[in-house]
């Protein structure tokens, strides 16, 4: 592994080294010509993922900062919506319970998401509050200010489990003048959203406020066959107050109280045949892409979502004059109910429900100084302390037992106290070349206990079957224990720590104010856990260590801009899904992966009305170690039906949400009209290979989801005071379907799909 590093610093130092000889990249350098000309200049994007706000051309790092008008240009409503649109990241869309889990470059959570206790590769923070629970995915996008997606192990500065990246979303805070906004959009698959903020003065410059509002109903674009209700539809409300006090010169204070609601109608599908008696999970259902086409689906059962979310945060920055000292207190709770017809069939074969209670607290000192030249440095602690429990969650397995049926149900509890202390230092060795070390150290406990019970759901006679055995002719009445004469519960207890130190190091060459150069060495942890399902010792943490060579440039005056980098992951103890037949999830370790890739990234303003911009990116990720259970791909049975899994090895096969390539092009032309103010037209493209959503078994199809091209188009008009603009927009214009995730239930695959072509109007007012 040393020698690796070695190697790759190597590369890093002779490709500087040949920047260098090469004299000034920056053509006012060169030629002596006019300044830039701001007109024609890409605007300038300030991130704070260094804990510090910078220009994002500056920070040695792969970085996508989409802003306010991004996400209203894309028509951005969640995390979700960010797919292929930035390079690495897969948003999946939720298969029930709000989890819609997140991927950056082939790294993502356990598949589906679906044990409730497991961390997330994915670090989500808003306004630097790291939130514990896969929760966030899927919620609305409020008045945002921005949302930054950092890729790589993200270990040294951020909370917890950052090894794939993390996403920071920074809310709009208090303005110092008084301003509003109320904006409204209608589809045509039966979306209306309203929000809006009103912010200014609350006391002079000492005290500001800002109240924003969202509200959106989505009827949903598929149909229940069995019920005829609706489907995949969702009725959110966001509120969010912010406070923010100027106490003295030196200290600042910014409190923030967010409340969320959620009430969710998921439409997910059985995507296997179980029509036509017993079948395999491997085996496609018949016409399943004219059923996708269509938007049938099958409930004769449950399937909803109510969550609701509480977060309260406290923010204080106090100048020490030498250093400054930040502050961040946050409290997060989040609870949801709900059930889904896991057959995702008209027949009553396999169902779940739950309910969960989630609370965290946490903790963050962090103390930075830029001086004196030429080091800059950041330290600090970070704790977190989180309960977390499923009370109940019930699976009912209505064909198991030879017909009588059985029910599982599980009331588990997990407590995690972590905390961990961090440092950050970066050296200038002269005007051009930098080198940045740091180290994260993570103490963490989690205590877990279950009480399972299993029990005859319907009741009845074991028929005379050879499978039952001596069972035959057994009378059973519903709610009896199971086996007979089983005790009614079994209680299960565990307590398990964890350790890790993660370092990160980065060689940094600014061979001009408009070429940076670097390479980067990092690793990261993801906490091990108990399965919420389950009644055995923890699974492990899993590791990552992370090699990146990047450039970053801006060209033509700063009309042109180019980023580009490419890694190389050595993942080991990958935690993943494995689906359980008779219902419940479990979490095993598998080997060891690579993950190698690159990525581009441009924009461009060729002349004042014309914006381009795009990026493209390529993954590599494979299996390098391990075997894995997995279902035998000749054997027919019922869903719910115990059945025997086979040892397989994983050598070569895909990590999940792994695409190969994705791509994303967009323009926009905007031109001002002397009486109604400025038209602009943007369009866009968003394409993606397939991907795969099981480790085992993946020549069969089943668990993949295939290749995507989606278009987009927007035309707006804004009046000629800036105030009001008017919206025409449409989504997947050529009404590509594809599935976006899948999950094991019974090791079926339930999946989910992405939404049909639609097309909407919109407003936002400015006061």
């Amino acid at each position: 592994m040393r020698g690796t590093q070695q190697a790759d610093l190597a590369a890093t130092a002779t490709l500087c080294l040949l920047c260098y000889l090469a004299g000034p990249a920056d053509a006012n350098a060169q030629t002596g010509e006019a300044p830039i000309d701001t007109a024609l200049a890409l605007d300038t994007i300030i991130v704070d993922v260094e804990r510090k706000p910078e220009d994002q051309q500056r920070v040695p790092s792969s970085i996508t900062t989409a802003d306010k008008d991004f996400l209203d240009d894309n028509n951005i409503r969640t995390l979700q919506d960010l797919t292929a649109a930035v390079p690495g990241l897969v948003a999946t869309n939720s298969v029930n319970y709000g989890a819609a889990p997140l991927s950056i470059r082939g790294v993502g959570g356990v598949n589906g998401g679906a044990n409730l206790f497991a961390d997330e590769p994915v670090s989500v923070y808003v306004d630097d509050v790291y939130l514990a629970r896969l929760s966030f995915s899927t919620s609305d996008l409020v008045d945002i200010e921005n949302v930054q997606i950092v890729r790589g192990p993200q270990g040294t500065l951020f909370g917890r489990n950052a090894t794939a990246g993390a996403i920071l979303v920074s809310t709009a805070d208090p303005t110092p003048e008084l301003s509003s906004y109320v904006e409204a959009s209608y589809t045509d698959l039966g979306e209306y959203r309203l929000a809006g903020a009103l912010s200014g003065p609350i006391a002079g410059e000492t005290l500001l406020g800002r109240l924003a509002v969202g509200y959106s109903d989505r009827a949903g674009f598929g149909t229940n066959t069995v019920t005829g209700q609706r489907a995949g539809g969702s009725e959110d409300l966001t509120l969010r107050g912010k406070l923010q006090l100027q106490a003295s010169d030196r200290l600042k204070l910014i409190a923030s109280l967010e409340f969320q609601e959620r009430d969710a109608v998921p439409a997910t599908l059985q995507l296997s045949d179980l029509f036509s008696g017993p079948g395999n999970p491997l085996l496609v259902r018949p016409r399943l892409q004219s059923i996708i086409e269509a938007n049938k689906f099958s409930y004769d059962g449950a399937n909803f979502l109510r969550s609701d979310a509480v977060t309260a945060s406290l923010t204080g920055t106090y100048d020490l004059g030498w250093a400054e000292l930040t502050a961040i207190t946050a409290y997060r709770a989040y609870n949801f109910r709900g059930a889904q017809d896991s057959d995702g069939t008209g027949a009553d074969l396999f169902r779940n429900q739950g309910r969960s209670e989630n609370e965290q607290f946490t903790q963050e000192l962090r103390l930075a100084a830029d001086g004196p030249d030429p080091l800059s440095w950041i330290g600090g602690v970070f704790f977190i302390h989180e309960d977390n429990a499923l009370n109940p969650f019930i699976v009912d397995n209505v064909s198991g037992l030879f017909g009588l049926g059985t029910r599982a149900e599980f009331n588990a509890f997990n407590q995690l106290d972590s905390w961990s202390a961090f440092v950050d230092v970066t050296y200038r060795l002269n005007d051009h070349w930098a080198v940045t070390g740091g180290l994260r150290y993570t103490d963490e406990s989690k205590s877990f206990n279950n009480a399972f019970a299993l029990s005859v759901l319907n009741g009845g006679t074991i028929p005379a079957i050879s499978a039952a055995g001596p069972l035959v002719g057994l009378t059973l009445p519903a709610g009896t224990p199971f086996p007979p004469g089983a005790q009614p519960e079994t209680l299960f207890a565990d307590d398990a720590s964890f350790e890790n130190l993660s370092p990160r190091i980065v060689l940094e060459y600014q061979a001009s104010d408009s070429l940076l150069l670097y390479g980067s060495n990092s690793q990261g942890f993801k906490s091990g856990g108990f399965n919420s399902f389950g009644l055995t010792p923890a699974f492990q943490p899993e590791t990552i260590e992370a090699y990146e060579l990047g450039v970053k440039s801006e060209w033509l005056r700063g009309q042109l801009r180019i980023n580009a980098s490419a890694f190389h992951y050595d993942y080991s103890n990958l935690q993943v899904r494995i689906g359980v037949s008779t219902g419940g999830v479990d979490i095993q370790n598998a080997a060891t992966a690579k993950v190698r890739g690159a990525e581009l990234e441009f924009a461009a303003r060729p002349f004042e009305s014309l914006k381009l911009d795009g990026s493209l990116a390529f993954l590599d990720a494979d299996f390098t170690g391990g075997r894995l259970p997995a279902v035998p791909a000749d054997q027919l049975f019922l869903i719910g039906a115990p059945v025997a899994l086979e040892l397989q090895p994983i050598v070569g096969n895909r990590l999940s949400r792994a695409p190969d390539w994705q791509a994303y092009l967009a323009a926009e032309y905007s031109r001002r009209l002397l009486r109604w103010g400025t038209l602009s037209i943007r369009g866009d493209v968003r394409a993606q290979s397939e991907v795969y959503f099981l480790e085992v078994n993946q020549g069969n199809n089943t668990f993949r989801g295939d290749g995507f091209v989606e278009y987009g188009l927007r035309a707006s008009l804004t009046s000629p005071d800036d105030r009001v603009t008017y919206s025409l927009f449409g989504r997947n214009l050529t009404d590509a379907r594809y599935v976006t995730q899948v999950t094991q239930l019974g090791t079926f695959p339930n999946g989910a799909t992405n939404e049909p072509l639609k097309w909407g109007v919109g407003i936002k007012a400015r006061f």
